[in-house]
């Protein structure tokens, strides 16, 4: 006896595909409302390209983080690019490229009495993307700032961040908008 293909065979097939693609779509759309960070999957990095400026912070941010406002952020596959006009002795624009996949970078602070070389590191932990920056001062001691990056939403992030030097460790929280 041979199975024989009929109108009705057809008809069940179009009806599965389409409750596949719909199946499909419905899944997408609950992954895609649910906040950044909670969706469980964590091949999913959040992109924090944009510019963006300071919405509140602590007193200490200012002592505590190198960056200011307004950084720009551009991420692409490997790389994170931040952009911002130092508020150090010279006021010198600062571009600081941090690779993705955890690897050591080299970069320059010329906002010094003299250039100072950096050491650049970011990684992921989740959701969120802490970025390590050491300024080398081999006569003052060297800087270690941290800073973490969480987006709080499509428009808002938490920076965490903490800045040793000699015996001294400052942190504050500050929250950003773009």
């Amino acid at each position: 006896m041979r199975f024989r293909w009929n109108s009705c065979c057809g008809t069940l097939a179009i009806m599965l595909a389409r409750l596949g693609v719909l199946l499909l779509v419905a899944g997408t759309t609950l992954l895609a409302a649910q906040p950044i960070g909670q969706s469980g999957l964590s091949g999913i990095r959040p992109d924090f390209s944009g510019t963006w400026v300071l919405s509140s912070t602590a007193p200490s941010a200012f002592r505590t983080s190198q960056w200011t406002p307004p950084v720009k952020m551009t991420q692409v596959a490997r790389t994170l690019t931040l952009e911002y006009v130092s508020r150090g002795r010279n006021h010198a624009p600062v571009k600081l490229v941090y690779d993705l996949d955890g690897s050591e970078q080299k970069g320059v602070d010329r906002n010094g009495p003299s250039p100072y070389d950096l050491l650049l590191r970011a990684e992921w932990r989740g959701a969120s993307l802490v970025l390590s920056t050491i300024y080398l001062r081999e006569r003052e001691g060297n800087i270690e700032t941290t800073e973490v990056l969480a987006l709080d939403s499509a428009t808002s992030m938490t920076v965490e961040s903490t800045r040793k030097w000699r015996d001294q460790t400052l942190t504050s929280t500050s929250r950003w908008r773009r």
